[in-house]
């Protein structure tokens, strides 16, 4: 009965088999009428015996007597409702009975080993014609269910030969039975492999970021290969690939930093999206930072950017999972980081002013990026806009609409002014720029909303939703995909390595899965509990196929992760 009903009835069984009651009385709520509340702290008792010792009549009926009412006063409902009301508790006392018997047998044999499909339930323990039931075995000693002291196993109630008792509860017993094999079914799936590991390696981790990494990207310079993150922590960093040093950070945003993409034509010019409604770039110089050994801490404990991005609306990352929902307790499956983490240099420099700012959104921008040329550049907002700029010009040349809803991301194509935005109305549209029609093709096939879109050869587009599903369309046929792959979590930022054409997929569930450009899945990055994300992967990216880690994903652990992946291998062991 709930908290602050009216008295309550409390019925025991005494060794030997006679039934004593005990009446308590609560105080009643001024709002709640007195209800009587049957608890039975005994092996189960069947209602008619519980009934015949609180009314004095016999068992055989189930409507209760005037002294069924608390404190001696007269219950005014009438008999037929009250006939109706013990028959109902009656018949789900004995559905539980049977419920409770049927679990004990499966777990035991279960235990045993034996197929669930050879299970056979011998409890019968049901509502028969006449007010009568079949014997009921109660649960070993020591178990949940309170046992008496006269050792019984089970309660004997005397029911009609004739009569057989294979009614509703040989009907519940079959129900519970392909219940049980179903879940023993799932059960024994989870355990199957989901994937090949093979040809997969952990490289190493690049850590120093305070919050989630949305983003990653990856620029060469001459000799050396640079890593590119963007953070909730209103940062952007640039990582040395092979050493994992942290060689700059960004300060320019005042809100989450969302995406970080590289200059077509100079590896040392970026292009930041932020929660502050802008878009920034900015240049540096990678010898200067290679050299720099001796510049002071970057930051001290009254200037850390360490907030949450959710205290601050500004804050906020490129779509409703934020980074700042992670608890502080869940953070402390992560290594703890301090204000002067940053991986293998304390000394990072430090750029604060960008090159440019461009603005014209009135909400977040979520992603921005040049365009084939490095001479123009577009950027997608949660205002449903995407606007093409001039590198040398600060306002808006060109906007593109038609979304219903907030942009996810927004990619451009590598040798043509093609541009592909993914949305939150789960669509993606294509707009052709290379002329001043801006023809456009919108794509639809997706349940639920997108979280990017990207090119791959042969005029292709592959899109990820989260409906967990990814699927490659064809330009030319926007009509329905050419093949859809199916995973177990919805599906982030993924990438497709060049010349190959080899997907990787980062899910919310932490893993990340290699397909083929034919929806053949190819492997699953290991993942255990010292090397692997710890939490959802927001974006993943190739790099050239070098002896190093060619895959780099990231994710709400704060943590970059290089990985090798062997695609000669995985292809030939498809």
């Amino acid at each position: 009965m709930p908290e602050g009903s009216g008295g309550k009835f409390r019925v025991s069984k005494r060794v030997g088999g006679s039934i004593t009651t005990s009446v308590t009385q609560r105080p009643h709520s001024q709002s709640d009428p007195p209800q009587p509340n049957i608890l039975i702290n005994s092996p189960p008792i069947p209602f008619p015996a519980a009934i015949s010792a609180l009314s004095g009549s016999p068992s055989a009926g189930l409507v209760p007597g005037p002294a069924m009412s608390v404190n001696s006063t007269p219950c005014h409902l009438p008999t037929d409702v009250r006939t109706r009301l013990w028959d109902l508790f009656y018949q789900i006392e004995r559905e539980f009975e049977v419920l409770y018997v049927d679990n004990l047998t499966l777990q035991e044999r279960l235990q045993q080993g034996i197929d669930p499909q050879q299970l056979v339930f011998q409890s019968s323990a049901v509502p028969v014609a006449g007010g009568g039931s079949a014997t009921l075995p109660m649960p070993p000693s020591g178990g949940n269910a309170p046992t008496d002291n006269s050792g019984c196993g089970a309660i004997e109630v005397d029911t009609p030969k004739n009569i057989k008792t294979k009614g509703s509860g040989a009907q519940l017993g079959r129900r519970i039975k392909t219940t049980y094999k179903a879940s023993a079914g799932k059960l024994v799936s989870s355990f199957k492999a989901t994937g090949s590991s093979v040809g997969c390696t952990y490289e190493r981790n690049y850590r120093g970021h305070r919050d989630g990494v949305w983003e990653l990207n990856l620029s060469h310079t001459g000799t050396s290969s640079l890593i590119g993150s963007a953070s909730a922590d209103r940062t952007a960093r640039i990582w040395l690939v092979d050493s994992g040093a942290c060689l700059l950070e960004y300060h320019g945003h005042n809100g989450a930093v969302n995406s970080i993409r590289f200059h077509p034509n100079e590896p040392c010019c970026c292009l930041t999206a932020g929660g502050d409604n802008t878009t920034h770039l900015w240049r540096f110089n990678p010898t200067s930072m290679c050299s720099n050994t001796t510049a002071p801490p970057l930051l001290s404990t009254q200037d850390s950017v360490g907030t949450a991005s959710g205290s601050d609306p500004e804050c906020v990352g490129v779509t409703d999972r934020n980074p700042a929902t992670v608890a502080e307790d869940d953070r402390e499956d992560c290594e703890t980081l301090t204000a002067y983490d940053t991986g293998d240099n304390p000394n990072p420099l430090s750029i604060r002013t960008p090159s440019a700012t461009f603005g014209g959104h009135s909400n977040v921008v979520v992603a921005a990026s040049f365009l084939c040329d490095g001479r123009q550049l577009v950027s997608g907002s949660w205002d449903r806009t995407c606007n093409v700029y001039d590198v040398d010009r600060l306002d808006p040349l060109l906007t593109l609409t038609g979304h219903d809803a907030e942009l996810a991301n927004v990619v451009t194509h590598s040798n043509q002014r093609l541009v592909v935005t993914a949305s939150r109305d789960a669509t993606f549209r294509l707009y052709d720029l290379r002329d001043h029609m801006q023809c456009v093709n919108v794509f639809q096939g997706h349940t639920r909303p997108l979280t990017t879109a990207i090119f791959a050869s042969d005029d292709k587009i592959i899109s990820g939703s989260d409906d967990q599903t990814c699927k490659i369309w064809d330009m030319k046929n926007m009509r329905s995909p050419m093949v859809v792959i199916r995973t177990d979590s919805p599906v982030n930022r993924l990438a497709v390595q060049p010349g190959t054409n080899i997907i990787a997929l980062p899910l919310d569930n932490r893993n990340i899965r290699i397909y083929d450009i034919n929806g053949a899945r190819l492997a699953r990055l290991p993942r255990t509990n010292t090397k692997g994300h710890v939490r959802m992967v927001n974006a993943v990216t190739w790099a050239a196929d070098t002896s190093n880690a060619n895959l780099f994903s990231c994710g709400f652990d704060r943590q970059l992760i290089g990985w090798k992946v062997n695609t000669q291998t995985l292809v030939h062991h498809q």
